[in-house]
């Protein structure tokens, strides 16, 4: 599985990696802390799954699921999961018809781990 992270926080990256390293052991690894340097790499990479913080400078996470989707990448029907705790509900249509699954924070790691299983069908490690 290949994996983007997309967020400013650069704990919060390190808490991705570090989770998927122990969940999905196989997984390769790309960050970008906004969105127009995720699209740069969404351009080069072929993903599995892209994890995006709503809230980022220069362009956030919506901006940039926006431009992913419309856009001519090889990723542009990769799952996205958008990780934010100020996404509101009435967005959730608009995103589902989008391709988009949301988690708000504090993280529930285990529902991250499912739903990224689910996403992508690769299964956790049994460790």
């Amino acid at each position: 599985m290949n994996v983007l992270f997309v967020d400013d926080d650069q704990e919060i990256l390190f808490l991705y990696r570090d989770i998927f390293q122990f969940a999905f052991p196989e997984t390769i690894i790309a960050f970008a802390t906004d969105g127009e340097k995720a699209l740069n790499l969404c351009r080069d990479l072929q993903l599995s799954l892209i994890i995006v913080d709503l809230i980022m400078p220069h362009m956030d996470g919506a901006t940039f699921i926006k431009k992913l989707r419309s856009g001519q990448t090889k990723n542009r029907s990769t799952p996205v999961v958008l990780v934010s705790g100020l996404v509101p509900e009435a967005n959730d249509a608009a995103l589902q018809a989008q391709g988009v699954n949301k988690i708000q924070k504090p993280l529930d790691i285990a529902q991250l781990i499912e739903l990224c299983s689910n996403l992508t069908g690769c299964k956790p490690a049994s460790n």
